[in-house]
């Protein structure tokens, strides 16, 4: 199925020729050095946040001063779509050798996972409070959560990145 979906985006391009086939001419290796490259920049771009350093100070500040810093971060989701699509694509086109496979499919894992913790543990916080701009009753419980999910999601990002970078080191032409 994703074969099929990346060899209908890549067909307008002319490069599904060579994505089809076990060979890789040198524009398919131009190619693949692109999405390997941005592979490694959207997944590293995922882990940016340094939640998990920030942790131990996040959980003390006030409600008011954690509102301005968090205003607006929602919207840098967006580069885990990048990374889940770059490292699915790296994955297909380093298929034929072991080891950059596997860790490229390691590497959409644990971006995949960030998103699945994101949408499961994350946004509810969020749209419990408003996007922390009005608090409930048991706000300090939602606080937490968002927190270390926040922690989880930079260590799986951390994860993912290693991955995909063992993933491009590893690939010989």
């Amino acid at each position: 199925m994703v074969r099929s979906i990346l060899t209908r985006i890549l067909i307008g391009t002319n490069i599904a020729s060579w994505v089809l086939h076990d060979g890789i001419d040198r524009r398919g290796l131009m190619v693949l050095k692109i999405v390997q490259f941005l592979a490694v920049i959207f997944t590293a771009l995922a882990m940016i946040s340094v939640h998990l350093l920030a942790l131990p100070h996040q959980i003390s500040v006030l409600h008011d001063t954690y509102y301005i810093v968090y205003n607006g971060w929602a919207e840098f989701g967006v580069v885990l779509i990048g990374a889940l699509i770059a490292n699915a694509a790296l994955a297909v086109l380093v298929r034929h050798r072991r080891v950059p496979f596997w860790l490229a499919v390691g590497a959409f894992v644990a971006v995949a996972a960030t998103l699945a913790i994101s949408l499961l543990w994350i946004y509810p916080t969020n749209q419990l409070t408003a996007n922390w701009s009005a608090l409930p009753d048991n706000w300090e419980p939602l606080w937490r959560q968002l927190e270390y999910g926040h922690a989880a999601n930079t260590i799986l990002a951390f994860v993912g990145l290693c991955a995909v970078t063992w993933s491009v080191l590893s690939y010989r032409e």
